[in-house]
């Protein structure tokens, strides 16, 4: 009798072990349920959409030649400014923020910018952009369990990700920034995935503390030349 309560319990516990997820299981997960290798076809992208912020509505379009420059425009009450990010410097012009002509980004924030500079890299679809992923749990989001991992880019940022149990479609990110002299969480979220004709999914709606980003067209593979990294030096 004691055998057999032996083997059951090693059955059980077994099959605990078994079914445990690991990192590399989530993530290999997410990454087929975006549309797995597909995405290593997709070379450029550009996400267009508006946010309301305070009754005015803000353009915001980010377009991405990936691993060479990431550039968003903004435009909002009259006003349009950019942030411009390649692998050796940034441009930043926020006229919104008392900016007077576009100023450089300090080597600093290029090189924390720099994940940027591949959408693939963004959504975690690519391990290229991962150093290295461990389990932190469960969690939830919008009241939605998750899965949550610690990552660690290979541009040195190390964040939380968030994947839905049911979807395995990513939920959220955040990480801990200092703001004058104080750590804090930046977040974003992600919902309401869309399938492309290119066969990847992406969310159509971002979520920060300034208000949720609602994309209204993307284009994915079009050809985008040197105008996007025009900026003007004084």
């Amino acid at each position: 009798m004691k055998k057999f309560q032996l083997t059951l319990l090693t059955l059980a516990f077994g099959g605990i072990v078994s079914f445990a997820q690991s990192a590399d299981d989530i993530l290999n997960k997410h990454i087929e349920a975006m549309g797995g290798a597909k995405w290593k076809t997709i070379k450029t992208v550009k996400l267009t959409g508006v946010m309301s912020q305070g009754g005015v509505d803000i353009t915001m379009s980010e377009t991405i030649k990936n691993n060479e420059w990431s550039r968003t425009d903004i435009s909002a009450a009259g006003q349009s400014g950019y942030v411009l990010v390649t692998q050796k410097e940034g441009w930043m012009y926020m006229p919104f923020l008392g900016q007077t002509k576009p100023e450089a980004m300090s080597a600093e924030d290029v090189s924390l910018s720099k994940d940027k500079l591949n959408y693939s890299y963004q959504l975690l679809v690519d391990k290229g952009g991962i150093k290295s992923s461990t389990m932190a749990g469960k969690d939830s989001v919008d009241s939605k369990p998750c899965f949550k991992l610690k990552i660690k880019t290979t541009d040195g940022n190390e964040i939380s990700a968030f994947f839905d149990c049911k979807t395995y479609f990513l939920s959220k990110v955040s990480t801990m920034v200092k703001v004058e002299g104080t750590e804090q969480e930046v977040a974003v979220t992600y919902g309401d995935y869309k399938k492309q004709p290119e066969g990847v999914f992406i969310p159509m709606t971002m979520g920060t503390t300034q208000g949720d980003l609602h994309f209204t067209a993307v284009e994915l593979n079009k050809p985008y030349g040197d105008e996007y990294l025009k900026h003007e030096t004084n």
